[in-house]
């Protein structure tokens, strides 16, 4: 299959859109102002992630009236409009954390009656196949990928990269197995991401919202399952995939939740926050997550998807020294404050 015309149209489409949401920002629908957690010191451009999201769905309309995307697919992904319109409105006002975790849940729930989940994993020598167990955790784990994006979605260019990151490892990673649903979606995902990130990297001229967040964070979900469903991948290459990003949320939100701070709340405690404010650069933070992704996380995970066997092994190797890095900046940030910020 011939994948270089949707890449083609994808990227510029994503580039030229960004383009043309820049041109009316001035319009100020959408803009970021700043509040003392922010990353930036002026008033922002707001919502690019429109740019990723549109022609994502009408490609994948496309893809699927030509037979290259299977219903079941298309009407999962079609579950991630309900994401798109909450973070959309959730980027022109806020809403309520239990109004956006509902629409998550219903959005999850979605995917997995259309896709359902893998039969079993594999945990050392042994074969989990406990369903129950199997779809509870895969929820769980979709739910909280939606939402460390729309965390991890801080500095200029992080969020974007880690999708290109992503995609690119899963399109290498499945393209042998013959399953071209998921390598067109992985190419796809990336070409779109692409053309949004010569607008979003460092320095910034336009924030994705989390409009683009949000849907990024479930494509990926989506991605993952998919992948494991055709046995090209495995949930511990995924989990050293995304080994920067989960940490990061997952250790902060710990953090928060253990010296009793209102962990629901707005903050700039993730370890990349922190590392952005010490180096005072966004694009040394974003490069040097980059850095971490191919020459650590990469590798392993590649090695964990051939050996899913040792998989809980690679992971506790890839993940251990992020925990490490997240807890002594996280320490030494709250040292600095007299307290958790």
């Amino acid at each position: 299959m011939d994948y270089w015309p949707i890449v083609i149209v994808a990227c510029s489409s994503a580039a030229i859109l960004t383009w043309l949401l820049l041109l009316t920002a001035h319009k100020g629908i959408l803009l970021d102002h700043p509040v003392a957690r922010s990353a930036h010191s002026q008033p922002m451009p707001l919502g690019g992630g429109l740019a990723i999201v549109i022609p994502f769905y009408v490609l994948l309309a496309y893809s699927f009236f030509q037979h290259n995307i299977s219903e079941n697919v298309s009407m999962a992904l079609a579950g991630g409009l309900a994401l798109v319109i909450t973070g959309l409105v959730d980027d022109v006002r806020n809403l309520s954390i239990s109004s956006r975790l509902v629409i998550q849940i219903a959005a999850v729930a979605w995917v997995l009656i259309w896709l359902g989940v893998p039969a079993t994993v594999q945990f050392f020598q042994w074969q989990l196949d406990i369903a129950a167990v199997i779809y509870f955790l895969t929820g769980l784990g979709f739910i909280w990928l939606i939402n460390l994006f729309n965390f991890m979605d801080g500095i200029d260019g992080l969020a974007g990269s880690e999708t290109c990151f992503v995609t690119l490892m899963s399109f290498l990673l499945v393209k042998n197995s013959s399953d071209y649903e998921v390598a067109l979606l992985s190419l796809l995902l990336l070409a779109l991401t692409v053309g949004f990130l010569i607008w979003n990297w460092p320095p910034a001229k336009i924030f994705m919202g989390d409009v683009g967040s949000g849907f990024l964070g479930f494509s990926l979900g989506v991605l993952a399952i998919l992948s494991m469903l055709v046995g090209a991948t495995t949930p511990w290459t995924w989990m050293l995939l995304l080994g920067v990003f989960i940490v990061d949320a997952t250790y902060t939100l710990l953090r928060r939740i253990a010296t009793g701070t209102k962990w629901y709340q707005g903050h700039n405690t993730h370890t990349y926050q922190l590392l952005t404010k010490k180096f005072g650069k966004h694009q040394i933070v974003t490069l040097g997550v980059l850095v971490i992704n191919v020459f650590w996380l990469a590798p392993l995970a590649w090695i964990a998807n051939s050996y899913p066997h040792l998989g809980v092994v690679l992971v506790t190797i890839g993940l251990f020294p992020l925990v490490v890095l997240a807890h002594y900046f996280g320490a030494r940030a709250g040292q600095a404050s007299g307290k958790e910020a």
